[in-house]
């Protein structure tokens, strides 16, 4: 796969997440594709039909933009080509924007997503997106005690 094939796939790919067509991300992977992400890892095409659908409801207004060295093909040959991207990752979760920095691994054959490793912080969402004094409360309580000592 070329790189220009490749780079065309992970666009292709982020661009149907954007449009939450859950159908479309779908196709980029191939039939034994996995995506392992903070929310768990999801193999095949009913988990990953499950994980996206879910991304699709609960994440409204998507964004994924990329930032720092963007899109890289780190790898390439015959059998297997290996992208990077470097993203922000946004959205809206029950009506509160929130935004983070992402990282995502494209293992790629034969034109498709073979595996995807994906890492943003959920707690940094979660302290962006929290309601009401309780959950507030805990999820700040968590921020402080990983941070201790930091400042």
């Amino acid at each position: 796969m070329s790189q220009e094939q490749a780079v065309s796939v992970v666009r292709g790919f982020l661009e149907a997440l954007r449009k939450s067509d859950v159908g479309k991300a779908l196709s980029f992977f191939s039939d034994d594709g996995s995506w392992e992400t903070p929310n768990g890892t999801f193999r095949g095409p009913q988990e990953l039909r499950q994980y996206l659908t879910w991304l699709a409801q609960t994440s409204g207004d998507p964004t994924i933009t990329e930032s720092g060295i963007g899109l890289r093909v780190v790898e390439g040959g015959e059998a297997v080509t290996i992208a990077f991207v470097e993203h922000a990752l946004g959205g809206t979760v029950g009506g509160k924007k929130w935004e983070v920095l992402g990282m995502c691994a494209y293992e790629l054959r034969e034109g498709k997503i073979r595996n995807a490793r994906t890492v943003y912080d959920r707690l940094t969402v979660a302290n962006q997106v929290t309601k009401g004094w309780l959950a507030k409360s805990v999820v700040r309580g968590v921020v402080r005690r990983m941070e201790r000592g930091l400042r």
